[in-house]
């Protein structure tokens, strides 16, 4: 605990009075919650915890967005925000945290969960350092019991939370800097680019988001179980997923498995349980509306809203339509045509996901369609099949510009890229961890001296670099 409360006046010393009150706060509401009789009083205790959590994020994180976009009617309103803004900075993890607050509360108020009854595990839960900044967002059945006691020193744990940690740091520094050089150059540019260049530029942050977030994870998650604890997995190679809602299952867990438990399943059930309620609003409504708050969450601009929204609707077209291909699919008896559409899914559902991207990245929304707007400019004449005898310079001049990245470092991402995916293929059929650690210790040292030192070699400038979801 002594830790938590070091690190959190690290990073935000300013906040601590509230993140003590907050703690404090949905501590006794738990308790409160888990000793009522009545429904209506557990009910009471339950709504005004979320209305006190989702309060202080709108104040923390949306008061800009409000003051942008409230109607003139409301301008002394948009005043007093703006006043406001000098003094609400937001607390790190501010959106993790409310999430994983929420639930607790939730899971008590359903009785999935025992409330805590003492204050300081229940202050480890809600403050645990590796947690605090960009989750995952955890769960009280799964984290709150290994506070019961203090974890022996594990040496096999530190050895794999190390290995963890170093496959995050790579993930990080190798990969996802040296894709953010060439992606942030199109994106906060996008009237400057077309074509080739932004197909290019969100190809690249497909990558550069999913190593930056998931090389914070794989961090997280190793020094968890160097310190003892066992974390939840927050990211199963989703960019193999052969449909929206597989890619959802394995982007994110932590955050869609939030969004599923708590919005996504209560809602299906209000709308099923309510007479003569149209079908297609029981598929459409639930997802739309889950991805929408998702989209809220992420970010206080309209482009999150919007992506958001089309996840939404991907979710819900691919539920009416998924179930009729697949069906015609199976009635076809063949192996050739099963394995070429389940491909043929799994790169719909990428180039799917990638469009989304482009919202998620882009400032505004008006830099997203001018992007996607520019990407029909296409200049084959590089592609002719005479320049191929020019060498690879003509071939790569469509991608290489100035403030990009050079020849042999754009060819280095591709290859990492390759390299990144292959890895995951190949640990997905065998176990890769498990038959490393049957090596020899000579040469278990050896590859770690090995990754050492390409990690100090090949990482990108990170000067200006922080993890994306630091933002969230």
């Amino acid at each position: 605990l002594v830790a938590n409360i070091y690190y959190y006046l690290t990073w935000s010393p300013e906040h601590f009075l509230f993140a003590t009150a907050s703690v404090g706060i949905n501590f006794y509401l738990g308790k409160r919650i888990a000793l009522e009789n009545t429904k209506q009083q557990r009910k009471m205790f339950l709504f005004f915890g979320i209305f006190i959590n989702l309060f202080a994020l709108v104040i923390f994180k949306y008061l800009n967005f409000f003051s942008e976009n409230l109607p003139p009617i409301f301008e002394w309103y948009t005043s007093l925000i703006v006043r406001l803004q000098v003094y609400t900075k937001p607390p790190i993890g501010i959106s993790f945290y409310t999430l994983q607050m929420i639930a607790y509360l939730l899971d008590v108020h359903n009785n999935v969960q025992k409330s805590e009854l003492h204050f300081r595990r229940f202050a480890l839960f809600a403050t645990f350092f590796p947690l605090q900044v960009s989750g995952p967002i955890e769960r009280a059945k799964k984290l709150l019991p290994q506070f019961s006691n203090m974890p022996d020193f594990n040496p096999i744990d530190a050895r794999e939370g190390l290995k963890r940690v170093g496959w995050g740091v790579f993930k990080k520094l190798v990969i996802a800097n040296r894709l953010a050089i060439y992606a942030d150059k199109v994106f906060d540019n996008p009237a400057e680019f077309h074509g080739f260049s932004i197909i290019m530029a969100v190809f690249f942050f497909a990558f550069q988001l999913y190593c930056d977030f998931s090389g914070y994870t794989d961090i997280v998650l190793g020094v968890a179980r160097i310190l003892g604890y066992k974390l939840t997995e927050n990211f199963k190679n989703p960019y193999f997923s052969d449909s929206i809602q597989k890619f959802w299952n394995m982007w994110h867990i932590s955050l869609s498995t939030w969004l599923r438990d708590y919005i996504f399943f209560p809602l299906r059930r209000s709308l099923m349980s309510t007479q003569n309620t149209p079908a297609w609003l029981v598929i459409f409504i639930p997802p739309f509306l889950t991805m929408l708050i998702s989209g809220l969450w992420h970010g206080e601009g309209w482009n999150y809203l919007l992506w958001g929204m089309l996840h939404g609707i991907y979710l819900s077209v691919e539920s009416l339509i998924r179930p009729h291909t697949d069906r015609f699919i199976d009635n076809r008896q063949s192996k050739l045509i099963s394995l070429s559409y389940h491909y043929f899914n799994i790169a719909t559902t990428f180039f799917l996901v990638c469009i989304g991207w482009v919202f998620f990245r882009s400032k505004t929304i008006g830099d997203a369609f001018t992007l996607l707007g520019n990407i029909k400019k296409l200049n084959w004449a590089s592609f002719k099949i005479p320049n191929f005898s020019k060498g690879i310079d003509t071939l790569l001049e469509p991608f290489i510009f100035d403030g990009g990245l050079n020849k042999e470092n754009f060819l280095l991402s591709i290859f990492l890229i390759i390299f990144l995916l292959g890895a995951e293929l190949i640990n997905k059929k065998f176990d890769l961890e498990k038959k490393f650690n049957t090596f020899a210790m000579p040469v278990r040292w050896l590859f770690y001296c090995a990754a050492v030192f390409i990690i100090i070699m090949f990482s990108a400038d990170s000067s200006t670099q922080n993890f994306i979801y630091f933002n969230f």
